[in-house]
């Protein structure tokens, strides 16, 4: 008796396994995604519902592995491992969701250490230090470094969100766009705040997502926007330095001299090195007075 059981159970796993490897053929092509970006939501949802699928046949598959030798279960191990690297190759095919309103700068000069020690710390794995608040003075590059932080490391992330942090309003309008974009069932909902309970639980529980919460002005005003958890990571950029609360702190100095030098001429397209020295000191290694010199001199 248990062995036809058994054996019925095999069957009906084998049958769901192929029914989702055939419904995945259709999720194969890259255009797919690149064509019709209106869908790219719906492609998810579904991709996610077989990675869910596919966490119910290992569990089925599990059990009946403890009944069951491994040479009635080959055909099943082997669509297991199918769907599974068929989901993997979806995965990568899929475009992120990103909404960062800005380009990869090429003048971007520098600043290896810092882009070194955000990445180190984002990834160790250690207690809080998944939240990163880059702090500095107005103009010292905060927002720069994080556009470069942004473009450097894109294939690692799923998701890559940018919060205008200025005031509660834009934070929640941000939020709500998120929701859209995820296809959260709230996102139709009037109560942003309600909305903005859903995305923080959405972060909470899924992986790979970067969230970017731009010129904070201080930790009350973004608090209970941050999820409290996940497999993601947050950087913040402030002129407060006070973010001890909540994030590790990546105070942004200004540019040391041969960064400044190498700046203005990559900047201007001029070689004069000496003449950069002097501009640098006059203007304070200040990132964005430099660049509003260069801007000048590039076009007189």
């Amino acid at each position: 008796m248990n062995e036809d059981i058994n054996r019925k159970r095999l069957n009906d796993l084998e049958d769901n396994i192929r029914q989702d490897l055939d419904m995945l053929k259709e999720y194969e092509d890259k255009e797919r995604y690149e064509t019709d970006p209106r869908h790219k939501a719906k492609y998810r949802q579904e991709i996610k519902r077989q990675h869910e699928s596919l966490t119910h046949n290992q569990e089925e598959y599990d059990e009946l592995r403890r009944q069951m030798t491994p040479e009635e279960l080959q055909n099943v191990t082997d669509l297991l491992q199918q769907k599974n690297a068929k989901l993997d190759k979806i995965q990568k095919l899929l475009p992120p969701i990103w909404n960062i309103p800005q380009h990869q700068n090429p003048n971007f000069t520098g600043r290896k250490g810092i882009l070194a020690g955000l990445r180190l710390a984002l990834t160790s794995g250690e207690p809080a230090a998944w939240k990163q608040a880059i702090t500095g003075m107005g103009g010292v590059g905060k927002t720069q470094l994080t556009v470069e932080y942004i473009y450097r490391h894109k294939a690692d992330y799923r998701v890559i969100w940018w919060v205008r942090s200025e005031e509660s309003a834009t934070i929640a309008a941000d939020y709500a766009s998120l929701a859209v974009d995820l296809n959260l069932p709230e996102k139709d909902f009037e109560d942003q705040t309600e909305i903005a309970k859903a995305v923080k639980r959405w972060l909470e529980h899924n992986p790979d997502w970067l969230l970017i919460f731009d010129n904070a002005q201080d930790p009350s005003g973004i608090r209970n926007y941050l999820p409290q958890g996940g497999a993601g990571h947050v950087i913040i950029t402030s002129r407060n330095p006070l973010w001890g609360s909540v994030a590790k702190l990546l105070p942004a100095p200004i540019f040391d001299r041969a960064e400044s030098i190498e700046f203005l001429c990559k900047r201007t397209g001029q070689e004069d090195k000496k003449a950069a020295d002097a501009l640098a000191d006059e203007l304070g290694d200040l990132p964005l007075a430099l660049e509003q010199a260069g801007a000048y001199i590039e076009t007189t």
